[in-house]
């Protein structure tokens, strides 16, 4: 990917931030290499130019973000039943025993995830399940609601993570949220509501 081009170089550089900041959004882990990709896709499809790595930078951290939060509202649309048919569909049903096992193992998993998370959002204060509410169920922008409610930006966006730090401590105390590379992530542990 190198081209001389600022974006080019911090791009490999920060890859590991990247990566992480994408990993905070998503709960699958196996989609984030495809989410670098758009990314960086949809930046060289932008045709920008950069003056700097720090606005190279600022501008790649804002399209993994972009793309990652795209993953995951599809992702979140998509039921485990329409997945289930998916997968029927695409194996044209010759999964083995073991196949559809692991299959059903992995969609009680969601379910418990997906209860776990609304149990949570529940638990929530007020203020954060606003916050939650406002971004991330009605798919609005933090600048939007900013702007619309009055609300500080800097209130509303460590409201935002507040709630999703405490949704992840109660999916990694009952065990639904593996803690590898926790310190790694708390220390790149970018925004996923910029």
């Amino acid at each position: 990917m190198s081209d001389g081009s600022p974006l080019a170089e911090v791009w490999e550089q920060k890859k590991p931030i990247l990566r992480a900041i994408a990993k905070t959004i998503l709960f699958d882990h196996s989609l984030i290499d495809d989410v670098l990709q758009d990314a960086y896709a949809a930046i060289l499809a932008a045709g920008r130019e950069f003056r700097n790595e720090d606005e190279a930078y600022c501008y790649a951290r804002r399209a993994v973000t972009n793309t990652a939060i795209d993953y995951y509202r599809h992702i979140k649309t998509d039921t485990a039943a329409q997945a289930e048919a998916r997968l029927c569909v695409e194996s044209s049903d010759t999964r083995t025993p073991l196949m559809r096992l692991v299959g059903s193992e992995d969609q009680r998993r969601q379910e418990a995830v997906l209860c776990e998370v609304r149990l949570a959002v529940e638990s929530l204060s007020p203020e954060r399940k606003q916050a939650v509410d406002l971004l991330f169920v009605h798919r609005r922008k933090l600048k939007d609601v900013c702007r619309e409610t009055g609300i500080p930006y800097s209130t509303l966006r460590s409201r935002a993570l507040a709630a999703i730090d405490q949704i992840r401590e109660r999916l990694r105390s009952r065990g639904l949220l593996s803690r590898t590379g926790e310190a790694e992530n708390d220390r790149l542990r970018k925004s996923p509501v910029d």
